[in-house]
């Protein structure tokens, strides 16, 4: 009973380990960074989508209000609702 080793093997010998295993933790710490930046810049362009999008629809509103009111039904009435909506807007009319 004293000597075990023939009854129960050593598991240390059975699976063979790397002799040097520091460095991984780094290694993985640089690819999360990666990532985490890459989505970090993700969200800033998404807002800035956004923020245009905002930007785009407060500019479109006025000149629709303003090219309502000179609807009427009629050919001429769209031609001035549209040179009022590019006056509203400042864009040269052709």
């Amino acid at each position: 009973m004293g000597n075990d080793s023939r009854i129960r093997p050593d598991h240390r010998r059975c699976i063979p380990r790397p002799v040097r295993e520091e460095g991984g933790i780094a290694i993985m710490a640089a690819g999360a960074l990666i990532i985490i930046c890459g989505f970090c810049t993700l969200a800033l362009d998404l807002s800035r989508v956004l923020n245009r999008k905002i930007e785009l629809q407060n500019t479109a509103n006025p000149a629709a209000l303003a090219a309502v009111a000179e609807l009427n039904g009629t050919k001429a009435g769209l031609n001035k609702a549209v040179q009022k909506a590019a006056a509203t807007l400042a864009l040269p009319f052709p």
